[in-house]
């Protein structure tokens, strides 16, 4: 059996993903952002809804909150598929509206 990697999407969504794990994807986020978080929060809805039948459906590896108010989109991506600006714009666009709207 072949040994799975933490860059594996399952693997990955298992370890930092879940919320009795929030402290270690803390620590990975501080690492990589080279700031103090104060707390995290992961969300247990990953998937982003769909406003129209025709749109795609989008499912984020993981969704945060930072320090009560900064969400984050955390994204494992191991081969580069030419894409991240479109897609961190369609996920942008899907988080943000709906982050406002509850906000109020």
């Amino acid at each position: 059996m072949e040994n799975l990697k933490v860059t594996n999407d399952f693997v990955f969504k298992k370890l930092f993903g879940k919320q009795e794990n929030e402290e270690l994807l803390k620590d990975l986020l501080e690492a990589i952002i080279e700031e103090q978080i104060e707390k995290i929060e992961v969300q247990k809805d990953a998937s982003l809804e769909k406003t129209l039948e025709l749109n795609k459906m989008g499912i984020l590896d993981i969704k945060a909150t930072l320090n009560n108010n900064i969400i984050v989109n955390i994204e494992m991506q191991v081969q580069d598929q030419k894409d991240i600006i479109e897609r961190s714009l369609f996920y942008w666009a899907r988080i943000i509206p709906r982050w406002i709207i509850q906000r109020g």
